[in-house]
């Protein structure tokens, strides 16, 4: 007589379920920082790009308010409210001065801050974006 032989799936059953639930956690966490870090870097770039088109407005000698309506433009209205804009440079600016302009973004308003449950404290830097030129 013989004995019928084990079934190799029915040892193994619930393994893939445990191996699922050991893997998904890490997984999701990797695939959350990717994004956050994207949209970081993202709005990082666009503040270099606030703070340089805001500093070519004030250069050509625009008004400040023309200036902070560059940023908006850029940064869009959101993250516009929670900028911090600095534009430096003397109101009776002639040919050559200097023009500094920073817009300071906390990341807080640029990311949703997922990683802070994994210890990953980013949300309480803040993006700067600073340009200088010399007025035209």
């Amino acid at each position: 007589m013989t004995r019928p032989r084990p079934n190799p799936r029915s040892s193994r059953r619930g393994w893939s379920t445990l191996e699922t639930m050991l893997v998904l956690p890490v997984l999701l966490t990797v695939v959350l920082a990717l994004v956050e870090f994207a949209m970081i870097l993202t709005a990082e770039q666009r503040v270099a790009e606030a703070s340089g088109l805001a500093c070519r407005t004030a250069a050509v000698g625009r008004s400040d308010d023309d200036c902070k309506e560059a940023v908006k433009a850029v940064l869009g209205k959101r993250q516009f409210e929670a900028c911090e804009i600095k534009i430096d440079r003397r109101h009776d600016a002639h040919l050559g001065d200097v023009v500094d302009v920073r817009v300071n973004l906390p990341v807080k308003a640029a990311a949703p801050c997922v990683l802070r449950s994994c210890g990953v404290k980013l949300c309480d830097d803040t993006l700067i974006g600073r340009t200088v030129m010399k007025a035209e």
